[in-house]
């Protein structure tokens, strides 16, 4: 078991211990693991004399033990750090990169009051609302569909193909003669585009199956019935697919002058322009990705950056973050300000002014976007940051 395995499986029991729902069997773990060593003695009983987490653990108990257990995390490696250190509401420093942890669980949002710490409230009526379910259908004709607005059944009929929106917002292509797609490779191809604005995402399932996740400020252009011989459809921004498996029909999506090839499988591209290169993160299958010449194939767990001249493969990829915004997560990994702050902008339609210099602080965690941005700023007050929101306006300036 490895040192990351270690700190899960110990963060567990002691989530577990301070909750009352410890077996008998997890308990002599527990206790084995405290008395191997001083140091582990040390660490659990810090943690368990801070009032403030018994407190917050106590009440997750009645949700889950996911929030507990992520807080017991962070916890053991603050403490495992240095001697001591301050705990900071919800937020703990941790380590010389002070990174930060989110904590949200189902049962809602949950903070620790610490004496001594300033905290930040926003007028209700000048907070502001997350993204949500949100899109623009443009159909082959051009007509424009709201789909937010857009009543649930039947959209539009476009040859054999119905347009439908069901009743947990989601858009599906239901084609009533799927053999004209192999007896009719070289009909004429009709194209739908689908649109998210900042604040926005939506899903479709296409034609043949495949389904595909759009997150906000992005689109893709696909045919409303894969008539050829490939699956082609171009992409821009962000998008999670779960290709339908054909190995006589490849399903390609472009997207800046890049191509991913693939039979059936699951993968992310994140190509947000201002984020750098793009970002293909595999999930499950298999994928060719080329750009500019350059060609990289991708096994699961990989990721691939390609730039303007070269296609970089990282192994052991991050695949819960690169996908966490299809979940209805904000998930971060040592990200400094202003690339949370732009996936701020893009969810929250906002935009971000930056007052001063730009505090070079790093953070880590994870949060659900269905929180108003208020809430999502509030860790900032921990690092000396402060926040305003004016309108549509987030100014960020140092305390």
């Amino acid at each position: 078991m490895d040192q990351l395995d270690q700190l899960e499986r110990i963060a567990k029991l002691i989530s577990l211990h301070l909750t009352g729902d410890i077996g008998q069997e997890d308990q002599v773990a527990l206790d084995q693991w405290i008395h191997s060593s001083e140091r582990n003695k040390d660490i659990f009983n810090r943690i368990t004399d801070a009032e403030s987490l018994a407190a917050a653990l106590r009440e997750l108990q009645n949700t889950d033990t996911e929030g507990g257990l992520f807080l017991v995390k962070q916890r053991i490696a603050e403490e495992d750090q240095k001697p001591k250190r301050r705990v900071v509401g919800l937020w703990f420093q941790i380590a010389a990169a002070a990174s930060i942890v989110f904590i949200l669980s189902i049962g809602g949002y949950f903070l620790l009051h610490k004496p001594g710490v300033q905290q930040y409230s926003v007028n209700a009526k000048n907070d502001i609302a997350p993204g949500g379910n949100k899109a623009i259908l443009v159909l082959a004709n051009g007509k424009q569909i709201i789909l937010t607005a857009a009543k649930n059944g039947l959209l539009s009929q476009q040859g054999s193909v119905a347009v439908n929106k069901t009743a947990d917002g989601q858009l599906v292509y239901n084609n009533a003669n799927p053999k004209s797609e192999i007896k009719h490779p070289n009909s004429e191809i009709t194209y739908n585009t689908m649109i998210t604005p900042r604040g926005g995402t939506y899903s479709v399932t296409l034609s043949d199956g495949t389904k595909v996740w759009l997150n906000d400020v992005s689109s893709i252009k696909y045919p409303t019935a894969f008539t050829g011989k490939e699956r082609d459809v171009e992409i821009t921004g962000e998008a999670y697919f779960e290709v339908a498996h054909n190995p006589n029909k490849p399903f390609r999506v472009t997207v800046a002058g890049q191509t991913v090839e693939v039979l059936g499988t699951h993968f992310n591209i994140n190509a947000y322009p201002e984020e750098g290169p793009i970002r293909t993160t595999l999930l499950e299958g298999k994928v060719k990705v080329t750009r500019n010449g350059q060609t990289a194939t991708l096994l699961p767990g990989q990721q691939a950056q390609a730039g303007i001249s070269s296609i970089n493969v990282f192994d052991h990829a991050d695949t819960e973050q690169a996908t966490a915004w299809k979940d209805g997560f904000f998930r971060i990994d040592n990200s400094d300000l202003p690339t949370i702050m732009r996936q701020v902008e893009r969810w929250y339609d906002v935009t971000v002014v930056y007052q001063g210099k730009i505090p070079s602080v790093h953070f880590s965690g994870e949060m659900r976007r269905n929180v108003e941005a208020s809430k999502l700023l509030h860790m900032l007050s921990f690092f000396d940051i402060h926040y305003q929101i004016q309108g549509r306006t987030i100014i960020v300036s140092p305390q």
